[in-house]
């Protein structure tokens, strides 16, 4: 059930085993610690190093988030390329959190790419400016929409999200997730069950959209003012979905609920 009580971010499993995450909201880069700083001249490292070197114990594939600061490098997203060190291949990354200067060039990013570590060893990789546009990599990641729906393809888990749109009275609302897809065929036909106040409208917006993972705002406006956000996040290659909730202006007595089914 939807404990609308106060606004919150929480965790709940689907009955089918989908485990979902909460995800922290958005900061400002001033507010972030560990901020690196794209230099004027020159790549940005990151080195990864095992110290604990069990052989039992490793870091397998990760979507990994740096914040980086770039005022005083004058670069733009599109010239930004990160590099292997111990291959020289590019590595498909993905820029989040953007912000940008009036001339388009970057101010702040979360630079995110996968990376896993085997036991007592170290990676690193180099962030480097392009005079034009670098090489982007190749996608993991795919959307389709089709009849109100929108569908994630993330290689081993697909998800459907409801498309924006209005309801009349007595239509049937669809969950946030409606159902998902681990290669074995789709998986329950969730809905939003609101007897007592009634949902107007859905509006899903894309938060981020690239290479790596897709985040999306699913919002419920309810008939009385009452306010359910989701913010739903897909990884490529991962098997669960990063999930988190806010409510404003419904009560426990309201008896709004995800029905899971």
């Amino acid at each position: 059930m939807i404990d609308a009580r106060r606004p919150r971010s929480g965790i709940f499993t689907f009955f089918v085993g989908l485990a979902l995450f909460g995800v922290l909201p958005h900061a400002k880069a001033s507010d972030l610690p560990n901020v690196r700083h794209f230099p004027v001249t020159g790549p940005l490292q990151f080195v990864l190093h095992d110290d604990i070197n069990l052989p039992f114990y490793s870091w397998p594939r990760t979507l990994l988030s740096y914040p980086v600061g770039f005022s005083a490098s004058h670069v733009r997203a599109e010239q930004l390329q990160l590099v292997d060190d111990s291959t020289g291949k590019t590595v498909t990354m993905q820029l989040s959190d953007l912000q940008q200067a009036a001339d388009g060039t970057l101010k702040f990013a979360r630079i995110c790419f996968f990376a896993d570590l085997k036991p007592g060893k170290t990676a690193s990789f180099s962030l480097t400016a392009a005079a034009d546009h670098a090489d982007a990599g190749p996608s993991l990641i795919k959307e389709s929409t089709d009849n109100g729906v929108i569908e994630i393809d993330a290689g081993t888990l697909q998800v459907r999200i409801p498309q924006s749109r209005q309801f009349r009275a007595g239509e049937a609302i669809p969950a946030p997730i409606i159902s998902i897809n681990r290669g074995q065929g789709w998986l329950g036909d969730n809905h939003l069950i609101s007897p007592k106040k009634k949902v107007t409208s859905i509006t899903t917006q894309s938060l981020n959209s690239g290479p790596l993972f897709h985040t999306y705002s699913i919002r419920y406006d309810f008939d009385g003012g009452g306010i359910y956000t989701t913010i739903v996040k897909i990884v490529a290659g991962y098997t669960f979905v990063d999930f988190s909730e806010q409510i404003e202006g419904l009560l426990k007595a309201d008896q709004a609920q995800v029905d899971m089914s």
